[in-house]
């Protein structure tokens, strides 16, 4: 027989039932636009644990400039995460092999929907022309008696 564990935040607060440690990943491109992607939906919500971001080395938008992406719950409005990166207008291949630039929050509870059917999207504020930008999430979905 398995132990009943109780799940609590690092400041002592008791969190919900959970099922599962799930992960979503979506991708930005030229054709995405801002138009934004929808990386989970919990019933009747969710606990983020982790957030990631990869920027291409590649990317490029028309006139250069910083570019957010915006992870964003649908019901409360509230951003759960942002990350910004310099993108430049052109894009100068590099003489040694680079990778992208990778951004995570960590592993731990992290942001707490109690909303019914509320969803994570992520977005940019400004369209790429070229290259790619990898976003995910790990989460839990609240159980339903919780």
């Amino acid at each position: 027989m398995g132990q009943i564990i109780t799940l609590t935040s690092a400041n002592g607060v008791e969190l919900p039932n959970i099922i599962g440690d799930a992960y979503s990943a979506g991708i930005i491109n030229a054709a995405q636009g801002t138009t934004p992607i929808t990386l989970l939906t919990g019933n009747p919500g969710y606990i983020v644990t982790r957030l990631f971001v990869e920027v291409d080395a590649s990317c490029v938008m028309a006139s250069g400039g910083m570019v957010s992406i915006n992870f964003v719950d649908t019901v409360s409005g509230q951003n759960v995460g942002q990350y910004r990166a310099y993108i430049p207008a052109t894009f100068n291949p590099p003489s040694v092999p680079t990778g992208p630039q990778l951004a995570s929050t960590g592993a731990g509870y992290y942001f707490r929907s109690l909303n019914p059917n509320s969803s994570l999207q992520v977005s940019v504020n400004n369209a790429l022309t070229g290259g790619t930008i990898r976003c995910a999430v790990n989460y839990a979905l609240i159980d339903q008696d919780t």
